[in-house]
């Protein structure tokens, strides 16, 4: 599994039902940076379900620039799990589930359209 990552200058289209643009699992060790960067990411489609970014147990994220329009039933835009002081700034969601999904997570939203 990656620790950190930094995702940048992506378009994308998904349209399999279910399965995410970005998908960040836990990381294999708890110790050092996990977080996760994603910069001017584009992730467009058809998919239904499930959420379009995943990401668990990785604190401090950055994303900025996100432009996510997923027309698929019952999709959510971004979910994070158990991820606390991570911040969304300057993105559109356009989803037909939830934007934001938060299971014991926190995230600071600024100058976002959802």
């Amino acid at each position: 599994m990656m620790q950190s990552a930094t995702i940048r200058n992506l378009d994308v289209e998904v349209s399999v039902d279910d399965v995410p643009a970005i998908n960040a699992r836990s990381p294999r060790h708890g110790d050092g940076d996990s977080g996760i960067v994603c910069e001017d990411v584009t992730v467009s489609g058809e998919a239904a379900d499930g959420a379009t970014v995943n990401i668990a147990d990785r604190d401090q994220c950055d994303l900025r620039r996100l432009d996510i329009q997923q027309t698929g039933e019952g999709r959510d835009g971004i979910h994070l799990i158990r991820s606390s002081q991570s911040v969304l700034r300057d993105s559109a969601i356009d989803v037909t589930g939830d934007p934001i999904v938060l299971e014991q997570s926190q995230i600071q939203r600024l100058d976002n359209q959802l």
